[in-house]
């Protein structure tokens, strides 16, 4: 239970039992990235629910599709992901995105609070803890993916 954070208030409710640690990261990365896109000034918002992207960023009509993965923790000095779909608790299991199915990739390191964005759909990809720690480097490399991006669909 969580301790109240002021006096006389109550203290804050159990987390449900039934949302699933992983899904509780997932969001909270998917916030962050929302987060920051907008304070950058982009116009960011959830994706469906179902979609093989979960950030949609609307630049004047041109559609941008982030793919969002989230680990709490590094191993080591690395942050390392498997970009999958589904989940292997399902019937269907989890399988390998696309070409296509997102256009900017986005690594969240959760205990740093950090970001970093690749223009390209990933299988797997490796960030070391100095690569998020750089000054700007959440926001250089989005600005850097959004650039190959759009010059990919020219």
């Amino acid at each position: 239970m969580q301790l109240p954070l002021f006096e006389g208030e109550h203290p804050a409710p159990a987390i449900p039992k039934g949302l699933r640690n992983d899904v509780r990261t997932g969001r909270s990365g998917e916030h962050l990235v929302l987060a920051k896109l907008t304070r950058w000034g982009f116009d960011a918002h959830d994706a469906p629910q179902d979609a093989a992207y979960d950030v949609i960023v609307d630049l004047a009509g041109k559609i941008i599709r982030v793919q969002v993965k989230t680990k709490s923790e590094p191993s080591g000095s690395a942050w390392n992901y498997r970009v999958q779909r589904g989940n292997w608790r399902s019937a269907t299991g989890t399988y390998e995105y696309a070409d296509g199915d997102y256009d900017v990739f986005a690594g969240v390191a959760n205990s740093l609070e950090r970001v970093l964005f690749v223009p390209r759909v990933v299988q797997s990809i490796r960030f070391t803890t100095q690569e998020f720690m750089e000054p700007e480097a959440g926001r250089r490399s989005w600005l850097a993916s959004l650039k190959q991006v759009l010059e990919n669909r020219q």
